[in-house]
């Protein structure tokens, strides 16, 4: 997995902030500057201009404040920021020398698509950071848009983008047609169009394609983002609420992974996901913490329960639950 993810340029977002606060924990120590000094506070504001989206997901996630940085770097300076980004950065060596044994031994034409794999996964994450930072920076003009209109913010992002250009026009929409896409929907692309089924269609559609079958296995086959063998308990976690839950050393079983996920990411010793592939967010975040981890297990959420003995053997990407948890 090494030949995708190397160079240092190339870190995840989520990686770049956290070694971007060590940097600056490190350089606090060694100027010796006090706490919510004006040169103490230019750092926290540069961390909140440049960073401050990397916990936004895929919709309403909040972003980080002042007083979210303020406490990463106490936090960082309360450990050893110099060992930890040295740590970091040996990693990332180790990674760009294992990486480039590997690529001697492909001839040319496989070199050039490890190159790409390498950009695609790096593009993607760049992306997705680029999303979060324009949805962040959108908040402001939602909030502004339903104290004009009187609408809820939730109501104004499930728009399509036919609809939002109608009411800023101060034209009539389908309220009904918005209401029930807000209550049940499934977004499809069919034939090279986007199309959103709602009501009889969106459950006719998930009763023939999304339903679980009652016969449950006991072993399940994913794909590997991270190599590894683990034997632990399994904790599900669908939601933010359920952070606070999870237990150093848990297995993380999760439906998918976003940037709000990686402080509890950290604490796993095994990731497995339903969703995603080698460059989702969820292997990107494996690769980086070298915590082993398998991608794309339909439907796990619905097969394994918190409290489940799994075995993790993320080298050859298969699950097994040893124990069902009564």
């Amino acid at each position: 997995m090494t030949v995708s993810n190397g160079e240092e340029k190339h870190m995840s977002f989520n990686r770049q902030e956290e070694v971007q606060v060590l940097r600056y924990a490190i350089h606090i120590q060694q100027e010796n500057i006090k706490h919510d000094t004006s040169k103490w506070n230019t750092l926290i504001d540069h961390l909140f201009d440049s960073f401050r989206w990397s916990v936004c997901g895929y919709y309403n996630e909040l972003p980080r404040t002042r007083d979210n940085y303020r406490a990463l770097l106490l936090d960082a300076l309360s450990r050893n920021p110099y060992e930890e980004l040295t740590s970091i950065e040996q990693k990332i060596q180790k990674d760009i020398s294992l990486r480039n044994e590997l690529l001697s031994a492909l001839t040319e034409e496989e070199q050039k698509v490890a190159d790409i794999v390498q950009q695609i996964v790096y593009l993607k994450d760049y992306y997705k950071s680029q999303c979060n930072e324009f949805l962040c920076k959108a908040e402001p003009f939602f909030e502004r848009l339903s104290e004009v209109l009187g609408w809820k913010i939730h109501d104004l992002k499930n728009l399509n983008e036919d609809e939002m250009v109608t009411l800023l026009q101060d034209k009539p929409i389908d309220l009904a047609l918005v209401a029930q896409r807000n209550k049940q929907s499934i977004p499809i692309t069919w034939n090279g169009h986007f199309n959103v089924l709602v009501n009889e269609q969106a459950l006719l559609f998930k009763e023939t394609f999304l339903n679980t079958t009652s016969n449950v296995p006991l072993q399940y086959k994913g794909r590997t983002a991270c190599r590894g063998l683990v034997e632990g308990i399994a904790r599900v976690v669908l939601r933010k609420e359920e952070f606070a839950e999870f237990n150093e050393r848990e297995i993380l079983v999760a439906f998918n992974t976003s940037p709000d996920y990686v402080p509890i990411m950290k604490r796993a010793s095994a990731i497995i996901a339903e969703e995603g592939g080698l460059t989702s967010h969820t292997a990107i975040v494996a690769r980086e913490l070298n915590i082993p981890c398998i991608v794309g297990i339909d439907h796990i959420t619905d097969f394994v329960y918190t409290g489940d003995r799994l075995r993790v053997d993320a080298s050859n990407g298969v699950i097994e639950i040893v124990e069902k948890h009564e």
